[in-house]
């Protein structure tokens, strides 16, 4: 698993290994700088069959706070 800012440099790299099928998730820090990041996934199955795939993901900037009353 990789993560690519706009900029074109690596914010995350993880090797996961072996997993069983289904849902998983990976968990990485929210970037500061809002823009859209390319997530890429690249995995070889039991048998030798290798697999890639890639999609952007935006990060928005933070929400401003509201100041509650003086």
């Amino acid at each position: 698993v990789r993560v690519v800012a706009p900029s074109g440099r690596t914010v995350l790299s993880a090797a996961v290994g072996t997993v069983g099928r289904g849902t998983r998730s990976v968990a990485w820090k929210v970037p500061r700088r809002a823009g859209d990041y390319l997530v890429q996934v690249d995995a070889t199955d039991l048998a030798g069959n290798v697999a890639s795939v890639e999609g952007p993901v935006e990060v928005l900037p933070p929400k401003r706070r509201k100041r509650g009353p003086k």
